[in-house]
């Protein structure tokens, strides 16, 4: 039986991937608050929609409906960047801070 060794003895690039994880961080919170937006602005969209009757015991049906639609909704459009708030706050992120020269 020939065994072979588990690792193939190359040193693990630490930095590297603490800067993976930071990343990973960022566009995880880059993408939520572009979801947060989306749900704000397809709420609404929708404020008048979805309406069932007059009655009182399908207003909650209807309004739970609205809901899951919304957040559906700006679930897709916040995973996608549809709207692009998430790649302009990774590109801003991303920006070599400027250094400041003192005197």
């Amino acid at each position: 039986m020939d065994l072979q060794p588990l690792s193939n003895n190359k040193p693990i690039d630490l930095k590297k991937d603490q800067a993976t994880v930071e990343q990973q961080k960022k566009e995880k919170t880059a993408t939520q608050f572009e979801e947060i937006f989306a749900l704000q602005l397809v709420r609404e969209m929708t404020k008048g929609s979805f309406k069932m009757t007059d009655n009182n015991q399908d207003k909650g049906v209807a309004e739970i409906y609205r809901s899951h639609v919304n957040q559906v909704l700006a679930q897709e459009l916040a995973s996608k960047h549809k709207l692009g708030i998430a790649d302009m706050m990774l590109k801003y992120w991303d920006q070599k801070p400027e250094s400041s020269s003192s005197s």
